[in-house]
């Protein structure tokens, strides 16, 4: 046990109130960019709607590197703390970095409202190239928000630089699915993407920094800013050799997504009306109360539960309060769960989810960002801003067993594998797997049940054509879109 008096001194600028004072600050503009996006939700455009959307971005990262700023404070303080341990009490130790952690965890609270905003409004922009957002996701995901001289130029050219070509610069780090390059440029004619860009800051003097992006773009961009800006030299000329690789192998990597995105992938597209339980999540949330969860079942696989937070008077306090003892307030749903479980199944089994948490709020391939789900405004804000919780409990043996109505036989592909389910139908063999996404959708993006099985209805519909006859494996690849299929805005004087 190490010495009271030669403990690590207590770093005073990470307390509650520096990191509630943080949170705060950053719920004002959060709401403002809520605001906005509520326009598009609602197709009800404000006088001063342009301005808002232009001014989205600025508003959205400043409020975000101040969040990344403590958070990252925290960390460096939980790591000198850790090479110090030996100096400190156990139990102030152990109290301490709990208490840091619980500090950084409603940080990452903080940090995932604000990129389920930023994905809103950048998928908005993106809606029309689905395949360029599936070249995005498959790199890794960026957790962090750039900070430091990076951080300063892109939040310099959200103020400064809101378009370039005359087309609208997208801001990736505000987002958690753009992942290549920095920025991307929109042409707002035809809503597409027309470019992707690398960004490069460097400090020349303490009060200037200068800003470069590279640009991987169409001609008809490549034309307008030739016309209009000065040739410079590129990055690579400047940087040093190892930067410069990478760099290089950033550039192809851009190159290479908008080749792929751009190229006819022979694909048949099967679209359809599709169902959710937005009304039950409406519903649920608007008549939920802080004592107990209220519970609904908008279908036998799904089972799900609201509970409301005490009211708080800022975003802090939401998120660093406590719930309590959750034992009272879970009275009731062992009905709800053997409900779920009948008939009996081998497949029955309870995967416990959420909606609205920061690892919900990350977007994924097959849906759209919780911010322009079309359910209730007020629903989507209660779950935003965490002053509700919503509890999913979902039971795949559903799914499993009206497969097998269709005439398949269940089977594991190895001890605790993925679930293959076979059939023969004449003369063919019918064998399905990986399925596991449309778990996701009912789960997690309360897609429902019959929905699903039009769409497997549908793909093995496909194996009836005789011109796909023989050895044949179809991809399946379900994609949620809005309707109408675009934004129907038109913006002039960028």
């Amino acid at each position: 046990m190490g010495d009271k008096s030669s403990a690590p001194k207590l770093n005073r600028r990470i307390s509650r109130r520096s990191v509630c004072d943080t949170i705060d600050a950053a719920e004002k503009p959060f709401r403002q960019c809520w605001q906005t996006l509520l326009q598009v939700r609602g197709s009800q455009v404000g006088p001063d709607f342009v301005g808002d959307v232009l001014g989205f971005q600025f508003t959205l990262i400043e409020a975000l590197s101040q969040l990344e700023n403590q958070r990252v404070a925290i960390k460096h303080e939980e790591r000198r703390l850790i090479r110090e341990k030996a100096r400190c009490q156990p139990a102030w130790f152990a109290k301490r970095m709990a208490t840091l952690k619980r500090y950084r965890e409603a940080l990452l609270q903080a940090l995932a409202i604000g990129r389920a905003l930023g994905d809103g409004f950048a998928w908005m922009f993106y809606e029309r190239d689905r395949s360029l957002i599936d070249q995005h996701l498959q790199q890794q995901r960026q957790i962090n928000v750039p900070t430091g001289v990076g951080g300063l130029g892109e939040r310099t050219s959200a103020k400064d630089l809101k378009s370039l070509a005359d087309r609208l610069m997208i801001y990736h780090g505000t987002t958690t699915f753009l992942r290549i390059g920095d920025v991307s440029l929109v042409d707002l004619s035809t809503v597409r993407v027309c470019g992707i860009g690398e960004m490069k800051t460097e400090r020349i003097s303490p009060e200037q920094i200068e800003v470069r992006i590279e640009l991987i773009a169409d001609s008809k961009v490549a034309r307008l800013l030739s016309a209009d800006m000065p040739v410079a030299p590129t990055l690579g000329q400047r940087l040093p050799p190892k930067m410069q690789d990478r760099f290089e192998r950033q550039k192809n990597t851009m190159r290479e997504a908008l080749k792929a995105a751009s190229q006819d992938v022979a694909e048949r597209r099967i679209g359809r009306q599709s169902d959710f339980h937005y009304d039950t999540l409406d519903e649920l949330v608007k008549g939920c109360d802080w004592k107990r969860f209220s519970y609904a079942a908008p279908e036998p696989s799904l089972v799900m539960g609201a509970l409301r937070r005490r009211r708080r008077r800022s975003l802090s306090g939401t998120l660093l309060g406590r719930v309590g003892d959750m034992t009272a307030k879970v009275v009731g749903v062992e009905q709800w769960v053997v409900k779920a479980m009948e008939p009996p199944h081998p497949q029955n089994n309870i995967v416990l989810g959420s909606i609205g948490d920061p690892e919900s709020l990350v977007l994924t391939s097959e849906a759209m960002p919780f911010t322009l789900w079309p359910a209730a405004d007020e629903t989507i804000e209660s779950l935003l801003f965490g002053e509700v919780m919503v509890v999913t409990l979902y039971n795949p043996g559903h799914f499993w067993r009206a497969i097998e109505d269709r005439g398949f036989e269940l089977s594991l592909e190895r001890p605790g594998g993925d679930i293959r389910a076979r059939r023969k139908l004449g003369s063919q063999i019918q064998d399905l797997r990986q399925y596991s996404y449309f778990h996701l959708l009912m789960r997690r993006h309360l897609m429902t049940l019959p929905t699903v099985m039009n769409m497997v209805d549908a793909t093995l519909k496909l194996t009836e054509d005789p011109q796909l006859q023989g050895g044949l494996r179809i991809n399946v690849r379900p994609q949620v879109s809005r309707s109408p299929h675009a934004t129907g805005i038109e913006y002039d004087d960028l």
